[in-house]
């Protein structure tokens, strides 16, 4: 990085602001946006004007900058950059276009962007970043006045009035799938935890609740502590969570793609200059992946660092300014992280606290007798005592405690046929009791009939992994309908539209599927207000994701089994998936990966019975395992791939194009794992059969050879790696060129190989 490439950055920071400044500018004058974002707009002058100033200083001394100083400043500026794009993106999709949906564009665009998306919240990044820049060491280049207006704009950010209206009850939020959260926070009683002390409960969602109740109380005594939320159900989400956090404190490294995330994050808070910290491992019901290594489930960890042979657990740091908190429903699996004496159990609610939480969703003008009578029969366990609680309130004045009761009694004495589906599986799980199952099946009824596609929308949410289900995917389908329908309209026009009405046209017709967008996504919030008022799902803090209990996921199922609806529904799912999962699994693309593969390994899981769905499923595991392969994760790559080669082997035949990719897929499983042999067994069984069904010459053929070659040498024999790799490049020189890329590759390695080898190897 050099001096005059930091200008560059700088001007192309400056482009993208003035950008936003001039979508602004050029708003229609009946706009009538928010006070918010107007109070942006009319700042981001100010901040362009600063880096105007900060790149004619560096002009001046761009020759004398050392590479620590650039290296340091391009970190400012792509960070800075990065927040910039965004904010240029919300004005550019949520200013121009039909006036009185501006909030509605801008709601679907900020979800887009996940947590910090909210125009405050970047231009208050955007600020903090040029404020660094300007009054880096080496630059120092913000006059008096820049740097007080540079204050003042981060001042009155904060004072803002939110741009997203706030849910009820603010305050702080940690179910988001990892995050250091440091909002606002409501205090409140409840029971002190001691650090690294794991919380076990019998009770549904008592323990994440303690959790977070012991987390305000944190907050509360010193605000400046970080609460770090992470989902530790298992390996995938657990890395997936460290990631998140080291997002979202933008730890230098976090994109290199051989970065030991772990070890980073692990550094980041044994640091005490960066202040105290509480984290919350939330959901640790298996301990036995922390006590496994890197290498065990991430192959490309083996040769780069020793620290590949130390346990998860490991890079969970013991400091006197931060502690662990624990929630698990396993006993068991606590014992294995602390002694006895440092375990919390959570016991059953009482009769009264039970009592007492109807009467506070319910209100207190209720017949307490009935009331504890209720509360008795669910059980006291709180997830049934909130769906019994908001199915009442939600049909009030038709619906009673009395009625409700009567209601529960008569669905208990008929549920027999969802509990017995499962071969008593059911019952084996400690938690999983029958009033969970009517409660649910009493608020599902009742939302079939008052809004049907409420009830579609949790079927089809009943599929995904339940605590990070984007909303992306539950829309799938419909855009996908959409989007034809569009270029059906545009194909037809576009045949008899004179060239001078297509402008006019096509802005009509903009304007139309917008207000259609519009009426989807209304009709889309309805669904999950429907659901969340009957307390079966609720929203992450991200504003993007939802989550719902996986016993309410397993009752759904059963009920659309019941009904012979489930394969239906599981083929939505999986068509869902496959459609928004990225083609390849190049590193570009690894962060979209990153969020879906939790969803994948759960449709890993859900075989499809029908064979359309089958052969979306096999594709979209071949996806997934060319993610887990570039990733260096071997095992996951073995299965994904395999279970795709056999499916596809059954459907579409064993020379198919697809099924030899699938076992090509699962060589390269074999050889990230040392598998030498069994990948070289492979790889002839594809490459011979490729020249008998495509012939010698074509691409695919070419590029088996080459695998082929470089297994032979990883097994040291390097003479028959060079005489393979030569047939591939002679027949890629004449198809393909000498500048193709493959040829290149293949070039480079040869290479290689003959330097190895010495002067002997003739080329």
């Amino acid at each position: 990085m050099s001096g005059l490439e930091l200008i560059g950055g700088i001007s192309a920071l400056i482009s993208i602001i003035d950008a936003s400044i001039k979508i602004y500018k050029g708003a229609k004058k009946d706009l009538k946006l928010s006070e918010t974002f107007n109070t942006v707009g009319r700042r981001l002058p100010s901040l362009s004007d600063t880096l105007q100033t900060c790149k004619q200083f560096l002009e001046s001394i761009h020759d004398s900058l050392a590479a620590d100083v650039c290296e340091a400043l391009d970190k400012i500026i792509e960070s800075c950059d990065e927040s910039a794009e965004k904010l240029r993106r919300i004005f550019e999709k949520v200013i121009p276009g039909v006036d009185d949906a501006w909030e509605k564009r801008y709601l679907k665009v900020a979800k887009s962007l996940g947590k910090g998306g909210k125009v405050e919240e970047l231009m208050i990044a955007i600020t903090q970043d040029v404020q660094l820049l300007a009054n880096h060491h080496a630059v120092k280049s913000a006059n008096q006045e820049q740097d007080a207006e540079l204050g003042n704009i981060i001042k009155e950010m904060k004072s803002v009035k939110s741009s997203i209206p706030e849910e009820d009850n603010p305050g702080m939020n940690f179910n988001s799938g990892g995050g250091a959260q440091t909002n606002n926070i409501n205090s409140g009683s409840g029971q002190f935890i001691a650090n690294n002390a794991p919380i076990t409960t019998q009770n549904f969602g008592r323990k994440s609740q303690l959790a977070i109740e012991y987390a305000h109380q944190i907050y509360d005594r010193d605000p400046n502590t970080w609460i770090i939320w992470i989902h530790a159900s298992n390996a995938d989400r657990f890395e997936q969570s460290f990631r998140e956090v080291a997002d979202n404190l933008k730890l230098a490294g976090r994109q290199d793609p051989k970065v030991n995330i772990f070890r980073l994050l692990s550094t980041w808070l044994s640091d005490k200059r960066n202040g105290p910290w509480m984290l919350v491992l939330n959901n640790l019901d298996n301990a036995e992946y922390l006590r496994s290594s890197l290498a065990s489930h991430r192959t490309d960890y083996d040769s780069r660092e020793q620290s590949a042979a130390q346990p998860l657990i490991d890079y969970l740091p013991q400091s006197r300014h931060g502690s662990i908190l624990i929630t698990t429903r396993s006993r068991d699996a606590a014992r294995k992280l602390v002694e006895d004496g440092d375990i919390v159990p959570v016991e059953p609610l009482e009769t009264s606290e039970g009592v007492m939480l109807l009467e506070k969703k319910l209100g207190e003008s209720i017949n307490k007798s009935q009331v504890e009578q209720l509360a008795v029969a669910l059980e006291l366990i709180p997830l049934a005592l909130v769906q019994a609680a908001v199915y009442i309130s939600q049909r009030a004045p038709r619906s009673s405690v009395e009625q409700y009761l009567k209601q529960y009694q008569k669905s208990d004495r008929s549920k027999s046929s969802l509990l017995n589906c499962e071969g008593g599986q059911l019952r084996r799980d400690h938690e999983a009791r029958n009033s969970i199952i009517t409660t649910w099946e009493i608020s599902f009824n009742c939302i079939r009939e008052i809004r049907p596609s409420a009830a579609n929308l949790l079927s089809l949410m009943s599929f995904f992994d339940p605590q990070g289900i984007l909303d992306l995917l539950l829309h799938v389908k419909a855009d996908g309908k959409n989007e034809r329908h569009r270029q059906g309209i545009r194909t037809l026009q576009d045949d008899f539209r004179a060239e001078e009405d297509k402008e006019e046209e096509e802005e009509e017709e903009e304007e139309e599927e917008g207000q259609s967008d519009l009426n989807e996504d209304n009709e889309f919030e309805e669904d999950v207000k429907t659901l969340r008022d009957y307390a079966l799902i609720d929203i992450n803090s991200d504003g993007v994701t939802f989550k719902m209990h996986a016993l309410v996921q397993f009752a759904t199922r059963k009920w659309l089994e019941i009904r012979k609806e489930l394969e239906e529904w599981k083929g939505q799912f999986v068509q869902s998936l496959y459609r928004a999962f990225p083609q390849t699994g190049e590193h570009e693309n690894w962060h979209e990966c990153q969020i879906l593969f939790p969803h994948v390994k759960s449709a890993a899981r859900q075989r499809p019975a029908m064979k359309e769905p089958l052969e979306e499923w096999a594709s979209l595991l071949h996806k997934a395992a060319w993610y887990t392969w570039s990733r260096g994760q071997g095992a996951d790559t073995e299965e994904m791939s395999n279970t795709s080669f056999k499916v596809r082997k059954k459907v579409l035949g064993l020379e198919h194009e697809d099924t030899l990719t699938s076992l090509a897929m699962t060589a390269l499983a074999y050889s990230l794992q040392g598998r030498w042999k069994e990948a070289e067994e492979l790889e002839v069984q594809i490459m011979e059969t490729r020249k008998r069904v495509l012939g010698e010459e074509h691409p695919d053929t070419l590029t088996s050879q080459a695998n082929l070659a470089w297994t032979f040498q990883s097994q040291g024999r390097t003479l028959e790696a060079i005489d393979l790799m030569r047939q591939s490049i002679q027949i890629s020189v004449r198809k393909l060129g000498k500048e193709h890329p493959d040829t290149l590759d293949r070039n480079r390695a040869l290479r290689a190989w003959i330097a190895e080898t010495g002067t002997t190897i003739k080329k």
